[in-house]
This record gives C-alpha cells, sequence and structure tokens, in this order.
C-alpha cells in the first residue's frame, strides 16, 4: 500500500456489528504511531499512555504506566497554557456531519430531499430533508481554547479536506465504474475513508473522550500525590478545563490514518452488491458501517451506497461470495434489520417502503 504525501500513519478497527463494537475497537487500539509522538506536544506521550491504559483494562499489562502518564499531563498542561494565546474563534464549519453529504445525497428522491427517521418526544418522525441537513452535530470535532473559543479546523482542514472531498470522488467512480476500475491510490483513500466512518460517529467521539479522561485523571492524581504537589488538581482545573476533550480530538487523524487499520481493509476482497430484481431498497443510518468479526482475522464489512447498491469487504473471499449468491431480497432484508438495529438515533431512506420496519425495530432514545 502507498503512503501518503503528507506522510501521516492510517488506522484500523476491530469493531462489531453492534454498539459493543465500539469498546472492541478501542479496546485492541494501539495509539503509539510515529505521527502521534511528534505532533503536538504531549499529544505522543498522551497517545502513549492511554494505550498502557487500555491495555491494563484487558489484563495484558501488569499495571498503569503512572511515569508516563504523569509525563502526559504535564507536556498536556504546558500545551493548554499556550492555548489560551490562541485565536480560535470561526463561526463557519460549526454543523459537522459525522455521515457525509456525498454519500447520503444517494437516496434523495425526485424531489431532491431524503426522509430521515426517528423516535422523537413526540412520538415516531419521519420528515424530509436534504443530505446537507441531517447526520450532523455542532462542534463535534471542535477544541475548546481555555478563553472558551471554539476551533473548528478540524472538520474542515481534515474530514473536509482530506478525508470526505477525495473519498467522494471514488465513490462516484465505484458507482458508475465498479470496484475494479479504481487505482491504487485511490483504493487506499476508500480503505481510509471507511475507517474514519467508523472513528467519526458522536457514540465513538464519546468513548474516545472517556477513554482520554480517564487516563489523563490518573496522571493527575499520580502528580498530585506527590510532596509538595497536592495543589495541581486545582490548577489543572483553572487552566485546563478542556484539556480531555481536545487531546481525545485531536488524535483522531493519527487514529484514522494508522496504516495497520487501513492495511487490513486496503488488503481485503472488496465487491459490491447491485440489486437487480429485489423490489426493496438498502436503508442507511447515522452509524452505516457495519462490521462483524476482528480486522485482525476474519471480519464482513458492509456499507449501503446507494439504495440498490452495497459495498462489501472481507477477509475471507468465501464470506463475500456466499452474499453474493444469496437472494437478493434475503440480503435486502437482512441488511436492512442491522442498519435499523446499529442506528444509534436516524434512519434514512429514499421512500416510505420501509415505514413499518424502522418504526418496529428503531431504538427509542427520548
Amino acid at each position: 500500500m502507498p503512503l501518503r504525501k503528507n506522510g501521516r500513519a492510517r488506522v484500523m478497527y476491530p469493531a462489531l456489528w453492534d454498539v459493543n463494537g465500539e469498546q472492541d475497537f478501542i479496546a485492541h487500539r494501539d495509539y503509539s504511531t510515529v505521527e502521534a509522538q511528534r505532533s503536538r506536544p504531549g499529544c505522543g506521550q498522551f497517545v502513549k499512555a492511554l494505550n498502557g491504559r487500555v491495555c491494563n483494562v484487558l489484563g495484558l499489562n501488569a499495571g498503569l504506566d503512572t511515569r508516563i502518564a504523569e509525563q502526559a499531563a504535564e507536556l498536556i498542561m504546558q500545551r493548554e497554557n499556550r492555548m489560551t494565546e490562541k485565536k480560535t474563534g470561526n463561526k463557519s464549519h460549526v454543523a459537522h456531519h459525522y455521515v457525509p453529504k456525498f454519500l447520503l445525497k444517494n437516496w434523495h428522491a425526485e424531489s431532491g430531499k431524503l426522509i430521515q427517521y426517528e423516535w422523537a418526544s413526540y412520538g415516531f418522525d419521519a420528515r424530509e430533508y436534504t443530505a446537507k441537513s441531517v447526520a450532523k452535530q455542532d462542534h463535534l470535532y471542535s477544541t475548546i481554547s481555555d478563553l472558551g473559543e471554539m476551533d473548528v479546523s478540524l472538520e474542515p482542514d481534515y474530514f473536509t479536506a482530506e478525508v470526505d472531498t477525495p473519498a467522494g470522488a471514488v465513490l462516484q467512480k465505484i458507482l458508475s465504474s465498479g470496484i475494479s476500475a479504481i487505482n491504487i491510490e485511490e483504493r487506499e483513500i476508500w480503505a481510509r475513508f471507511l475507517v474514519a466512518q467508523l472513528a467519526r460517529t458522536p457514540s465513538m467521539i464519546d468513548r474516545f473522550r472517556n477513554s482520554t479522561e480517564d487516563f489523563f485523571e490518573a496522571g493527575v492524581e499520580a502528580i498530585a500525590s506527590q510532596p509538595g504537589r497536592s495543589g495541581f488538581r486545582e490548577y489543572v482545573r483553572a487552566n485546563a478545563p478542556n484539556v480531555t476533550r481536545n487531546i481525545s480530538l485531536e488524535i483522531l487523524p493519527n487514529v484514522i490514518e494508522d496504516p495497520r487499520l487501513v492495511q487490513a481493509i486496503y488488503s481485503a476482497h472488496w465487491r459490491c452488491v447491485r440489486l437487480r430484481w429485489s423490489k426493496l431498497d438498502f436503508l442507511i443510518g447515522d452509524r452505516p458501517l457495519m462490521h462483524v468479526g476482528p480486522l485482525s482475522s476474519n471480519f464482513l464489512m458492509v456499507l449501503p451506497l446507494a439504495p440498490r447498491i452495497l459495498f462489501c469487504a472481507a477477509r475471507n473471499s468465501q464470506s463475500i461470495e456466499s452474499l453474493m449468491k444469496a437472494n437478493e431480497s434475503s440480503v435486502v432484508k437482512t441488511i436492512n434489520k442491522d442498519t435499523v438495529r446499529n442506528a444509534a438515533r436516524y434512519v434514512y431512506s429514499k421512500d416510505h417502503s420501509h415505514d413499518a420496519l424502522i418504526r418496529r425495530r428503531l431504538a427509542r432514545n427520548t
């Protein structure tokens, strides 16, 4: 697999086909990449320490490396102090899409809109929106300075410029000419996009943040317990109230660019299921990429690309062949049930033919 010109590493996931897969991903992720260690002050030490904590939770290490945690806490505090001098206010790019517009717009009907389903406080809701208006959250990827200013740069500078824009062009080629038409560079771009789609969802961001907070607190406590440093806790609260949020977001490019994760998808078998006879179309949800099996061994990954096209990737070619040979209607029904079950809150459709299924299986979050 070729390296990108910017030299970043890449990523990959052992997630499962449901919400528990996110915990699996975090548990197996090794954050100690070269890029992380040479990026922002404190970040490299922190991600190495965070990986140590995850291994400790799994019982793979003898214990928590508090020395690294202490170093991470000290270095991150230095960095946060410098951030107070940086002007980060920006009123544009506030809405951050966790499912990109270029993918969702394939579910637009002739009206130029898709149908978004959710269980709202007043009941089951199905409304028409454009792809631009859904699957987004304000400041999802924004870091916050100690002055309370929001820095939205991660969304336009990384997710839009480096992930979504290149992947959008590859998707159009896949839809028009098939998987076999893309070249080596485009295959790498698409593999990276799939990794990003696993990492960027709100629920995964929350899990990163929780892990970051737990480990950073361990480092702070280790420092505060030293003689004469009991005031360090208060110093952190006063001078770096947003440190764990910021670091958990700033490691996202390193996660998404980790070579082991991208390589696992890149080197898998890829196919597209194109519906010919089925009367039903594919749905897409707010966590559209579904995955079974650890990526380190056998796995099957599916992503609806359009109402009549499903992308599939698997380590074992037989997994895909079995899917390709299955009855079309059975494949659509199975994928749609799992799409609805896997959704955190929203499901999207081109028409109302799936109303009953979505009403019956979509989780109620209110």
